[in-house]
């Protein structure tokens, strides 16, 4: 079975759980969920994950850190249980 172009993005359970978050860390989670999407998973490095979203500066590095409390590592990979589920 081929999976959906799109996810189902719940906007109140959204701007909750980024409530806490600055626009560098609401911009780079919602992009990590992308990536996730498209892969399946995304990687366990932290480098990889700067690279994947762009991250070239220490504070944009530093955005990535703070949200990697949402995913949970499985092996060599991360995921967001939630994008899973929906």
């Amino acid at each position: 079975m081929n999976k959906l172009p799109a996810f189902l993005l719940y906007a109140t359970d959204f701007i909750v759980g980024t409530a806490e978050m600055g626009l560098a860390e609401t911009g780079v989670y919602i992009k990590l969920l992308c990536h996730q999407w498209d892969k399946g998973h995304l990687p366990a490095e932290t480098q990889k994950l700067h690279r994947l979203v762009g991250a070239t500066t220490t504070d944009e590095q530093t955005a990535v850190n703070n949200v990697l409390s949402k995913f949970e590592t499985r092996g060599k990979t991360l995921v967001n249980r939630r994008l899973e589920t929906v």
